[in-house]
């Protein structure tokens, strides 16, 4: 029970924190768009920028979770061989 706590409290510990990171980029390049004329080349790098720290920072998230879950289940295995059941 206890690697199951530790799993869900780190999980949502990276999701949480993936949740301002994003929050704040996306604070930060709307202040940068209210700054620059709508239709022009500084808007389309600006939004370029957001995908890109978006996506910088998603990827990763995702790939943190899945190795938490996969090394979860692979000591959940471990100790469930162990145990003889």
């Amino acid at each position: 029970m206890k690697r199951f706590a530790a799993t869900v409290g780190i999980s949502f510990g990276l999701v949480g924190y993936a949740c301002y990171l994003i929050l704040d980029l996306t604070k930060k390049n709307l202040e940068a768009l209210s700054r620059v004329p709508p239709l022009s080349w500084d808007a389309v790098s600006l939004v370029w920028a957001y995908a890109f720290g978006f996506t910088v920072i998603v990827v990763p998230l995702l790939v943190a979770l899945a190795a938490i879950l996969v090394a979860y289940e692979a000591c959940d295995r471990y100790v469930f061989i162990h145990r003889g059941e």
